[in-house]
């Protein structure tokens, strides 16, 4: 049996996105990674208001240290439960 609470944290999804690199093996973090979107070239993404290589999923929220070491740009955040 599954609790409330725990559904409600596994379905919190977190977008990232790519600034500096196409996604490839090396590119950003694995741990929680729940889908990737390779744009196959820089593409203006309005969301953050400037170019990106690809957009990450993931089931976890990334640490600050994360998305600077892996030079990436937050999204939002959304809810499976929601969509």
């Amino acid at each position: 049996m599954m609790f409330g609470w725990r559904m409600k944290t596994m379905s919190k999804r977190y977008v990232y996105y790519l600034l500096r690199r196409p996604p490839a093996p090396g590119t950003h973090p694995i741990d929680g990674l729940a889908d990737l979107n390779d744009f196959g070239e820089r593409m203006y993404v309005r969301e953050i208001d400037r170019e990106a290589w690809g957009k990450l999923i993931y089931m976890r929220k990334l640490s600050d240290e994360e998305v600077w070491n892996w030079e990436l740009a937050p999204g939002k955040e959304f809810d499976l439960n929601e969509i």
